[in-house]
């Protein structure tokens, strides 16, 4: 043991002191009276290699997998909902229910305000029979037709759209949306200059059997709009000049 080294050979062990070849693991002396390293022995065989061994799973491991499969378990229950929702919706064809229920405040013949326009509704027609053939509405199905009147009471220029303002609601609250005919004329809709009315026949498609129709008419998309009550089950249509 020295605290530098000797010669050749002398290695330097974890206590920074210094020791002689032959107190080296594995070294050997040859004829020639030197030390040399396992590896150059004549006898000396080189380990076979060791497979590689795989990385155990660790506790965290296993936890990631386990929060990975919950959250994939709650996206496949949220996507069967919204599936099942899209199907129920479809099922209804146009119609969609109205939460909470609708009441009527004014009946045929009356004029109400939403938003800042005034409607008038003089009358329906149930069932509408269709002018032509594009117009006919789905089998099982038959037209409504309602004769309404929009005014712009302001003293500025205004914009009323017949697919959006207006909208017809059933005894089960159901609603439907305007059905594009070629019903003349056809409903109010457009630019209105102040002061301007325009009257027209807005048309709907309900299924046969439908009871309680009500027109909704709503001057905004924030307006909580003016519900007509459609009675009785039939009122003939004023003609137009």
């Amino acid at each position: 043991m020295s605290d530098v080294s000797q010669g050749p050979g002398w290695w330097q062990a974890s206590d920074l002191k210094w020791y002689p070849p032959e107190q080296r693991p594995g070294w050997w002396q040859a004829s020639d009276l030197n030390w040399y390293p396992p590896e150059q022995h004549p006898d000396y065989r080189a380990p076979s290699p060791q497979p590689a061994q795989p990385a155990p799973v660790g506790k965290h491991t296993f936890g990631w997998w386990l929060g990975l499969g919950a959250i994939a378990c709650v996206a496949l229950v949220i996507a069967a909902v919204v599936i099942a929702a899209v199907g129920s919706n479809s099922s209804s064809k146009s119609a969609s229910p109205v939460v909470p229920a609708t009441k009527a405040r004014y009946k045929v013949g009356d004029t109400a305000p939403t938003a800042d326009i005034l409607v008038t509704v003089f009358g329906f027609e149930n069932p509408q029979p269709p002018p032509d053939e594009l117009s006919k509405a789905p089998p099982g199905q038959h037209l409504v037709s309602v004769d309404v009147q929009v005014t712009n009471p302001t003293k500025h220029q205004t914009t009323f759209s017949s697919l959006v303002g207006f909208d017809l609601l059933d005894a089960q609250n159901l609603e439907y949306r305007e059905k594009l005919t070629t019903v003349d004329p056809g409903p109010p809709d457009g630019q209105f200059a102040a002061g301007q009315s325009m009257r027209g026949f807005v048309v709907f498609a309900v299924p046969n059997g439908t009871t309680g129709l009500k027109l909704r008419v709503q001057g905004s998309f924030t307006a909580a709009g003016a519900v007509f009550a459609l009675t009785p089950a039939r009122t003939k249509r004023r003609e137009r000049p």
